[in-house]
């Protein structure tokens, strides 16, 4: 359903995809739920981090800006999956991601990334 609301090149596809290449297992570490305790099921990691850097790459450095715009920016709703997001969560969220753990994780997984580019066009040279 949502799906076709950006097409396939759509930088947000992109950003889903690099962050889903990532490491983020510390993320989930914290992560608690039990339906015991009842309340909101936490974000998931993986979406705070390609809303922050889609936003951030669209110019957006507001929380609230990024909750009003996913009631109608198709790349927002396509990344929420047309869900709202209530920007103190998002908030919540997103200070829950340290920014150390990211940046090591942004930098080793780059890295990784440009090493087999590099690779992939040696042997498709050779």
């Amino acid at each position: 359903m949502w799906e076709q609301l950006i097409g396939e090149e759509h930088p947000a596809r992109a950003i889903w995809e690099l962050v889903g290449r990532l490491d983020l297992d510390g993320f989930y570490e914290g992560i608690e739920c039990s339906a015991e305790e009842g309340g909101r099921p936490a974000y998931d990691p993986r979406l705070l981090i390609s809303l922050w850097i889609y936003a951030y790459s669209q110019g957006i450095g507001s929380a609230r800006e990024v909750a009003r715009r996913g009631e109608w920016e198709p790349a927002l709703q396509w990344l929420t999956g047309c869900e709202t997001v209530n920007y103190q969560f998002y908030l919540r969220g997103l200070a829950k991601v340290q920014m150390e753990m990211l940046w090591a994780c942004l930098t080793y997984n780059l890295q990784q990334w440009i090493r087999l580019r590099k690779l992939s066009s040696a042997l498709a040279a050779a």
